[in-house]
């Protein structure tokens, strides 16, 4: 996720979702983007190679943000369209990672995620964000990010964001990426053991 906020009000999102196998998604990319300008003007947009899990992963998405305490910045519709785009993902090097998004027809995003804190390991058991499932991975918060559409840079910069603070103890980026997630179903014996 890229949340960016403007001195001038504007701010945007951008999120990408590279599932490798999900029983009730699918397998994919979809990615959603949403630009909010100072003088009001708004682009929310959804790419996918994939769309009926794009499909499906608005429909997640929708429930969770009606059912689930999130962060989630200015946030996307998740009712667009989706538009078929090619997907490719830079390597994760110590300068940062990066996502070159080219729809077809439709802009080119081109993503940088930059300054990269050391990654840590989460986990949120049953009912955080699903109800039947436990999800476990790893979490990289970024002091900056460059986002560009058609070679345009979309102005703003990553805020510490206060949602995240009763969840790790610690003030924690609006920018970031989660690594190797896992959805598992819920079993409480590695549970404890992972908080103990």
């Amino acid at each position: 996720m890229i949340d960016l906020h403007g001195e001038d009000g504007s701010a945007a999102y951008f999120t990408v979702y590279a599932v490798e196998y999900s029983p009730e998604l699918g397998t994919g990319h979809v990615a959603f983007l949403r630009i909010r300008s100072a003088a009001g003007s708004d682009t929310d947009l959804t790419f996918s190679d994939a769309p009926e899990m794009a499909r499906r992963m608005q429909a997640r998405l929708r429930d969770l943000r009606a059912t689930t305490d999130m962060s989630r910045g200015i946030d996307t519709s998740l009712e667009q369209q989706p538009l078929m785009a090619e997907f490719h993902r830079g390597g994760w090097t110590d300068e940062g990672v990066s996502w070159r998004i080219r729809a077809e027809p439709g802009p080119t995003v081109e993503a940088r995620w930059e300054s990269p804190e050391p990654p840590i390991w989460t986990a949120a058991s049953a009912g955080t964000f699903t109800q039947e499932r436990d999800i476990l991975g790893m979490l990289a918060g970024f002091g900056a990010a460059t986002l560009l559409v058609d070679g345009s840079r979309v102005p703003g910069r990553p805020w510490m964001d206060p949602w995240w603070e009763q969840r790790l103890g610690r003030p924690f980026s609006s920018t970031h990426v989660a690594l190797a997630e896992a959805s598992l179903t819920p079993a409480g014996s590695w549970w404890n053991g992972l908080q103990g």
